[in-house]
């Protein structure tokens, strides 16, 4: 399955895609599943000059688009610091708002997640008792 996530997304960058569509194929593998997030957080790294290049065409909120379909569905701490640490080393101060409220995000998410997991709610008692 790794492979055809990583197909999928060497196909949005193709150009075989209309540039107002590329992102949905990131994002469908973005959300697909754990690793799914991974790939297409590592292809999007990689690939950010060519992204960059194609999507200056267009309008900056197809860049937010992109960088919510890659990085958006992580919620952990650690994955918003490398986030926020890939795009000082690759600023896009029109995409910094978007930037800003997935990192947040991700981090409400974190905490949010945390609660959770010291609440009864974790607890197989809780759920057998329904």
């Amino acid at each position: 399955q790794s492979n055809l996530k990583l197909r999928t997304l060497e196909w949005t960058i193709s150009g075989e895609i209309k540039l107002q569509d590329f992102f949905y194929a990131m994002g469908s593998v973005g959300r697909s599943s754990r690793e799914g997030r991974e790939i297409s957080w590592s292809f999007f790294q990689e690939n950010f000059e060519k992204i960059h290049a194609m999507v200056g065409k267009g309008s900056a909120s197809l860049m937010d688009a992109c960088i919510v379909s890659c990085a958006g569905a992580f919620s952990s701490a650690e994955k918003a610091d490398e986030i926020e640490k890939f795009f000082e080393k690759h600023p896009l101060p029109q995409s910094a708002r978007k930037i800003a409220q997935t990192t947040e995000s991700m981090r409400a998410n974190s905490k949010f997640f945390d609660i959770l997991k010291s609440s009864e709610l974790s607890k197989q008692e809780f759920w057998a008792s329904l």
